[in-house]
């Protein structure tokens, strides 16, 4: 299943938006760039090459050298424009449309910028913040979109390992946890380390806010095995099984999901470049 996000997804949003305002979440336009960061690639195992999911996720990833190069089947962010060693936006599919990364001093993704035309020739800008810990870990996530009165404001913490353990969202006196990551295993997360991980959070975030899909793995050390996603859909509770590779990244994840009482399975797939 091919998924595109580029400008008619960043549309749909705004579309979206109106519905759950109301509730306690909203949907998410979360553009996140590469990143020149403190992460050294020389140092990883392995570097993520695609995702297969049999409904969801699917996408391959290119190189050059250790720079990321494009994302195919995943038309948000399709190709990367660096300049030297620093990356510094990304086309969004084949339109004209591109997103304008900026990154604090210590080399973390702090603003990302949509920016381009909609489908009335009408120039849009569309800025998300977000916010780091000591220990490099984002934190908060600052969403503007125009057709909210107010940001869409998600924190995130994590367990001593560096794991995310929960997002929550406050709306009022009122905070809501709309993701808990109950239990991980000891072995690595598909992007432990990498900076694709820190450029997919929005994607994370959006299906958090509207689905059933837990892609906690863009910022995780280690792989989740239980959770649990609560939004305007109901609640849906995940557990997963994983088959590893011999440097314990995992190959293959074989998900249950019971949402509202009903249950249905499916099987992810991940590839890797491993040194």
């Amino acid at each position: 299943m091919k998924i595109y996000l580029g400008r008619s997804f960043l549309q749909s949003l705004l579309f979206l938006s109106l519905a759950f305002i109301t509730g306690c979440n909203e949907p998410i336009d979360l553009g996140i760039g590469p990143l020149e960061t403190n992460i050294n690639i020389e140092d990883e195992k392995c570097q993520i090459a695609g995702i297969l999911r049999t409904t969801g996720l699917n996408f391959q990833v290119s190189y050059i050298g250790n720079l990321l190069k494009e994302i195919k089947n995943f038309e948000t962010f399709e190709k990367f424009i660096y300049v030297g060693n620093l990356l510094k936006s990304a086309t969004i599919g084949n339109m004209a449309d591109e997103a304008i990364f900026d990154f604090n001093a210590k080399g973390n993704l702090s603003v990302v910028t949509f920016q381009g035309k909609d489908s009335n020739g009408k120039p849009y800008s569309n800025s998300s913040r977000m916010t780091y810990d000591a220990s490099g870990n984002m934190v908060k996530f600052d969403l503007g979109l125009p057709s909210f009165q107010n940001n869409a404001v998600l924190d995130l913490t994590y367990d001593t390992k560096g794991n995310v353990k929960k997002i929550s969202r406050k709306l009022g006196n009122n905070t809501y946890v709309l993701l808990e990551n109950k239990t991980f295993d000891d072995k690595n997360s598909p992007f432990l380390d990498q900076q694709l991980g820190q450029i997919l959070t929005y994607y994370m975030i959006y299906f958090i806010l509207i689905g059933d899909d837990n892609y906690t793995y863009f910022l995780n050390k280690n792989n989740v095995t239980e959770a649990v996603i609560n939004n305007d859909n109901g609640r849906a509770e995940l557990s997963v099984a994983y088959t590893y590779n011999a440097k314990n990244f995992p190959t293959k994840a074989d998900i249950v999901k019971v949402i509202n009482g009903k249950q249905k399975q499916t099987t992810e797939f991940f590839s890797y470049t491993c040194k």
